[in-house]
């Protein structure tokens, strides 16, 4: 222990510069293994979820397919569908309670083949969602799909936290750089479109991690209509606080910001496919 406390006095004595790095990559280095370490453990929270919603809608669907084979009563197959439908997106459920409403009996086959249909498709989509290093190697011989799997299992770990770190270390930036403005600010407008560039900033950061991270990482952007130009043009808005920081830019570009992330959430981002309605 002393000899690490000699060290520590040793870097301090030497260079403020050089400390003051080496200690900024130790922080960057112990937050990333801390994120990679909480990714790790929510992914394996998720799996574990898709492993009970897959034995789950399984179940459903065999009894589906026992009914349709006349191996069961309709109202015994719903009896115990019903068990899993607290697990059904809204779109399935919805789905479901009209199979319940049927009253005879060619309707209630019809709306039985329908609903397993529909189940197929919900176990398709968490089967590809699914990442187990014993079943993701695939047999097609599809090289999109090997691609895939090979990102999901093994790149998504590394480079996910990597990102999130990156916008850490990007956000510590910003809010040194506003405290030490704020301090050098020589009048309360100058103070003022400071404050509102850190704003700026602050949500342009933020958004652009949470498209990143929703939009393109998870597959969930929608790439039609004006979703990319209004998403290039997000991009390079900041190269205008190069040229000028005045409080009316500063804050058009806020309020801009602020109808984009209101414009993001409702239009740039596909629904979930196993919650759509």
């Amino acid at each position: 222990m002393s000899h690490f406390i000699d060290l520590i006095k040793e870097l301090f004595a030497r260079d403020i510069s050089t400390t003051l790095a080496t200690v900024f990559i130790i922080f960057m280095v112990w937050m990333y293994k801390e994120l990679r370490t909480n990714y790790l453990e929510n992914r394996k929270i998720d799996q574990q979820r898709f492993e009970k919603a897959l034995e789950i809608y399984t179940e459903a669907e065999m009894e589906v397919y026992k009914y349709i084979n006349n191996r069961s009563d309709f109202f015994l197959s719903v009896e115990k569908i019903s068990k899993a439908s607290v697990l059904f997106p809204p779109r399935l459920v919805e789905n479901f309670n009209k199979m319940k409403e049927e009253n005879n009996s060619f309707d209630q086959r019809a709306a039985m083949i329908n609903f397993r249909k529909e189940l197929h498709k919900e176990i398709a989509l968490l089967k590809s969602e699914q990442i187990n290093p014993i079943i993701t190697s695939d047999s097609s011989g599809d090289l999109m799909v090997s691609i895939e799997n090979f990102a999901k299992s093994k790149v998504a770990p590394f480079l996910t936290p990597v990102f999130h770190t990156y916008l850490i270390f990007i956000l510590l930036f910003v809010v040194l750089f506003f405290i030490s403005s704020l301090f050098t600010a020589r009048s309360a407008l100058e103070g003022i479109e400071i404050v509102l560039l850190f704003f700026d900033l602050t949500i342009y950061f933020i958004l652009l991690c949470a498209i990143i991270s929703e939009g393109f990482m998870k597959g969930r952007f929608n790439h039609k209509g004006y979703n990319w130009p209004l998403f290039i043009i997000f991009c390079i808005t900041p190269v205008v606080f190069i040229f000028t920081t005045v409080w009316y830019v500063v804050s058009c570009i806020f309020l801009l910001f602020l109808f984009y992330m209101s414009y993001v959430r409702k239009k740039s981002f596909n629904r979930p496919q196993n919650s759509q309605s």
